[in-house]
Order: structure tokens, then C-alpha cells, then sequence
């Protein structure tokens, strides 16, 4: 990954994590790296656990940043969330996976926030 895309994800993220709070979101723990893959943020949103996806774009001609997410992803934004809720014993707790996209492609960054975005809690 090119140290350009490295800052943007990281802007992008920092940028999400602020929106969130700002939506009543506590933020637990940022770039959390798991054997099934990095999750970006998990949050707490009322008594359900959120574990978020964040995708930032510079430029909107291959799409939107949520459209970037592919199927590949989805299993490993599962399998992250499962493995994450088995090691701090959070399996009673309800949860999902929430995308939030962040378009830099105008001067004033664009949020949008996808609650509960693969439809299963």
C-alpha cells in the first residue's frame, strides 16, 4: 500500500471515529489487529457493539467508498468481529457491523454512516 493510500485511510479514519462520537458512539478501540484481519473501529452504540468498516475515497470514478467492499471483505469483517467478541468474552452482548464512508473528493469531507450494513445482528 502506497504511503499516500496509508494517510488517506488514516485521515479518513480519524475523521470517522470524531463523526462517530458526535453520533453518541463510544469509541472502544481503533485499528484492532486479529488472525482474521484489522477492524478499524469498534464502537459502542447504546448496548450494542459496533464493529466498523471505514472506507475513504480522494477521487469518486471507480465508485463510492462503500461500494469498495468486497465479499472477501464481508467474511473478513465477520470473522474479525466473531474472533473479537471471543477474546474479550463479549459473546452475550448484541452487535454489528456498521460502514462508515468518507468522501474527500470536495473540500469539505462527506461522512455517511451504514448502520448494521450486512443486515444480520
Amino acid at each position: 500500500m502506497s504511503y499516500k493510500r496509508k494517510e488517506t485511510g488514516k485521515l479518513g479514519e480519524e475523521l470517522a471515529a470524531e463523526y462517530l462520537k458526535g453520533m453518541g458512539y463510544r469509541i472502544i478501540q481503533t485499528n484492532c489487529r486479529l488472525p482474521e484481519g484489522e477492524i478499524d473501529i469498534v464502537g459502542q452504540d447504546g448496548e450494542c457493539l459496533a464493529f466498523i468498516e471505514v472506507r475513504t475515497k480522494r477521487r469518486l470514478e471507480y465508485g463510492l467508498p462503500a461500494e469498495s467492499i468486497t465479499l472477501r471483505k464481508k467474511a473478513h469483517l465477520i470473522a474479525s468481529a466473531e474472533s473479537y467478541m471471543q477474546k474479550y468474552h463479549l459473546e452475550h452482548l448484541p452487535c454489528r457491523i456498521d460502514f462508515v464512508s468518507v468522501d474527500l473528493s470536495q473540500p469539505e469531507p462527506k461522512l455517511e454512516l451504514i448502520k448494521n450494513a450486512l443486515g444480520e445482528e
